[in-house]
């Protein structure tokens, strides 16, 4: 009987240590500006291809400057589709239809992207805000990379185009914070799409 109940308590602990990793909040809406910005392309269509560097959902989150993190937990975030979703509806904006057979062929890559969290108080602070129950304040930092190949009536063009965004949060709002940062370097990058395929005459 003894046994059973150490058994019991043994698993209890390592689900407690082990846990379920946490899913970030994603949002694939592209904001205002963005939509306000795009203008549509005297192109036809547009021959869209697009994949990923990424391997599975598990989010790759460090602290300030890209140091190693531990103890803050396991994130999920599936960048790849939900970067892909944004940029599917930013071309369905800008061009009339996706062509397999248009002269406009645009290839992109998503190369590089991780989270920075971290906390922006000093130690001393930290431990006033913990005896005077405050909370501490945190930034979420979104690193995104994309490579770009655009073929362009037979022109190539490749292009790599980076973007940040920084989060300011307040107390256990880590979910929330790096969610929202995520959702801002995807519509920074739309943006930095949209000008580089104006720069292009798209």
């Amino acid at each position: 009987m003894k046994s059973k109940i150490y058994l019991m308590m043994l698993l209890i602990i390592l689900g407690l240590f082990v846990g379920c990793a946490q899913n970030i909040p994603m949002k694939s809406s592209i904001n205002e500006f963005v939509l306000m910005n795009i203008k549509t392309s005297s192109q036809k269509g547009v021959n869209f291809t697009y994949s990923s560097n990424l391997v599975g959902t598990k989010l790759p989150i460090y602290g300030k400057d890209k140091k190693p993190l531990s103890g803050l937990g396991s994130y999920n975030a599936d960048e790849t589709t939900n970067l892909k979703i944004m940029i599917s509806e930013y071309l369905q904006n800008k061009f009339f239809e996706f062509d397999a057979s248009s002269p406009i062929a645009l290839d992109i890559k998503l190369d590089d992207f991780y989270v920075e969290y971290y906390c922006t108080d000093n130690l001393g602070t930290q431990l006033l805000k913990g005896l005077a129950e405050a909370p501490s304040n945190f930034i979420s930092s979104a690193k995104l990379v994309i490579l770009i190949a655009l073929n362009n009536n037979g022109e190539i063009i490749n292009k790599r185009l980076s973007a940040s965004t920084d989060v300011t949060t307040t107390g256990n709002q880590s979910t929330k914070g790096i969610g929202d940062s995520i959702n801002q370097v995807n519509n920074k990058m739309l943006m930095l799409l949209n000008a580089f395929l104006a720069e292009n005459g798209l």
